[in-house]
């Protein structure tokens, strides 16, 4: 439950709106803004032994992934690599700081199901200087992944090569990791060689738990965060396409000395990162490396957060930032869109956008496909609700969409009358648009000729279908789907279409694949029984009443009435999971069928 709330929901408004906010008691300042860079709280944790000293290594630590900022990447060449095998107590200062990082950064909820993968993505390539995969004395392939090795961690290294020229990490590449290092050696292009949208996929893997280490070099001066944000060479570029996001930047050119571990302690406190090191040990650190600034954020009392006006069609996202009574630090990112500002529509299998809000479609299935307008989001996270039933989660990037139905093997909800479908987008904003999907009924040309409406079928958002799913849907659906047209002529053209297409005769009579899911007799058994059933499953139905169980990520198992037919596309053989009776599922009931 979010510690900051608006008093209306982040959604789409087709008016005005005024937005208000209350905040829980333990919410003891708030930082936030609109349409700006997400508030983090970040901290300095090393000086160097300059006059004056300059940070230069840094760490965000606000309830999200945390993050290392290490401005130097010199103490991390191959020629300075430890050997195979070598234990903790063998390594030198900087690799047990480099160590220490890994389990500072790494998600815990990964690691303790022993996912120990880490990613390092460099931005030069292995024909250049200070390259992730050179073997040479000033790359850094070996140090690495001899340190990962020796950390018990298992690493892949990636550049801009991985994914022709420009890294494109995304977010379901970044979640297959507990732990991500970028390494931003790339003096001259570094700063163009990460697309939009991974770097915003970043910020989502460090909102759902990711961890980062950002190193980098000298470049050069910037008075504030603002400037950082803008195009700039030097060897951080790459690092600060990232960095600013969580609040902090590299900047400048500074000549330095090795920093002493106990002098940290005893100057600037003791930090996980020191962890195993004792004060006689040093941090290496020399020429030409560049200092961290975070950018602290300005907080205010809970009870004066203002009013936010949404006057003008558009997005707005409101950014908030609170800090507890107990220290902790919590981070909400709330999207409203007013009017035009719509960014989230139902996919039409064309890929063209629909001309108003909902969509029309000859098609009998809806797959939840979305397609997001707003690419500067990036990856969208959310759950899926039809009819107010929820029936998965989504990841939607562009105009490609991956459903994780409730029952494994659900391709889509029937589309035989308007149904409505919720997007709620829990990352990287909070989010919620509805869409109405209603069928179309074209008017076939010549409904005696199978070909020809086959194509006004695909004009009416049915283009990409199969052809096998095209003449099924008008076998099945056309008294539903078409009008001015009689059974015997159509069934007669289809029947000598599918003799043509397929060589055989008749066509198949169940038009779904049969599912197995958590099907009980009785809905007093089903009330009994859901609770014994394994993490995995999301979805129970009663054979004898229909009545639907489904597990909400939000709100737990929760009970729905008289909607298996809306979310289930029938007809189709349901088997049990439960005690494998097999049920014929034809919309109206559950029949258990002879073994």
């Amino acid at each position: 439950m979010a510690k900051i709330n608006p008093d209306q929901p982040p959604r789409y408004y087709s008016t005005a709106q005024v937005i208000n906010w209350t905040a829980d008691a333990d919410v003891v300042r708030v930082s936030s803004n609109i349409n700006g860079l997400p508030p983090a709280i970040s901290e300095y944790i090393a000086y160097d032994t300059l006059n004056p000293p300059n940070p230069f290594l840094a760490v965000t630590q606000d309830g999200n992934g945390n993050v290392i900022y290490d401005g130097g990447f010199p103490k991390f060449y191959n020629h300075s690599a430890p050997a195979a095998n070598t234990p903790f107590s063998g390594l030198t200062g900087a690799y047990k700081f480099l160590y220490n990082g890994l389990n500072f950064v790494a998600d815990a909820r990964k690691t303790a199901e022993g996912n120990r993968k880490v990613l390092l993505v460099g931005d030069a390539l292995v024909s250049s200087s200070y390259a992730v995969k050179s073997i040479t004395g000033s790359g850094f392939y070996t140090s690495f992944t001899r340190l990962c090795a020796i950390a018990g961690y298992t690493l892949t290294v990636k550049d801009p090569s991985d994914w022709g020229g420009v890294v494109n990490a995304r977010y379901g590449e970044l979640d297959e990791y507990c732990a991500v290092i970028v390494m931003s050696s790339n003096h001259g292009s570094g700063f163009n060689l990460i697309t939009d949208a991974s770097v915003q996929d970043f910020v989502t893997y460090r909102a759902q738990g990711g961890g980062l280490i950002l190193i980098t070099d000298h470049g050069p001066v910037f008075n504030n965060i603002a400037e950082a944000t803008q195009h700039h060479t030097g060897f951080f570029g790459f690092a600060n396409r990232l960095a600013v996001n969580f609040g902090a930047y590299f900047t400048g050119d500074y000549n330095r000395t090795p920093v002493n571990v106990g002098f940290l302690r005893s100057t600037y406190g003791d930090h996980p990162l020191y962890n195993g090191m004792s004060d006689s040990e040093s941090i290496s650190a020399g020429g030409s490396e560049s200092k961290v600034v975070v950018n602290l954020a300005q907080t205010y009392e809970p009870n004066a957060i203002p009013p936010t006006a949404l006057n003008t069609s558009g997005q707005y996202v409101v950014n908030f930032l609170g800090i507890l009574t107990n220290g902790e630090v919590v981070s909400y990112r709330y999207a409203y869109t007013v009017s035009l500002g719509e960014f989230l529509y139902p996919q039409r299998l064309d890929n063209t956008l629909p001309v108003e809000r909902g969509l029309l479609t000859a098609r009998g299935v809806y797959d939840a496909s979305v397609q997001n307008t707003d690419l500067g989001l990036g990856t969208l996270l959310g759950r899926v609700y039809v009819e107010g039933v929820f029936l998965g989660t989504f990841e939607a990037d562009g105009q490609d969409t991956q459903v994780d139905w409730v029952v494994p093997g659900l391709t889509g909800v029937p589309i035989a009358g308007p149904v409505g479908v919720g997007f709620q987008v829990d990352s990287p904003i909070r989010y919620l648009t509805e869409h109405t999907v209603v069928p179309d009924r074209p008017v076939l040309r010549a409904p005696n000729n199978v070909p020809v409406s086959v194509v006004d079928l695909k004009h009416a958002d049915a283009a990409g279908l199969s052809t096998d799913a095209l003449w099924v849907m008008l076998r099945k659906y056309q008294r539903k789907h078409f009008t001015g047209v009689s059974d015997y002529p159509l069934a007669s053209a289809l029947q000598t279409y599918l003799n043509e297409q397929r060589a055989v005769t008749g066509g198949p009579d169940v038009l779904y694949p049969e599912l197995t899911a958590a099907v009980y007799p009785t809905q007093s058994s089903m009330a009994t029984g859901h609770s014994g059933l394994g993490p995995e499953v999301r979805f129970a139905v009663a054979a004898d009443t229909l009545r639907l169980m489904v597990k909400d990520p939000q709100a737990g198992w929760v009970s729905h009435d008289n909607k298996l037919s809306r979310v289930i596309p029938h007809p189709r053989r349901l088997v049990s999971n439960v005690d494998g009776t097999a049920y014929w599922f034809d919309g109206g009931s559950l029949t258990p069928q002879p073994q």
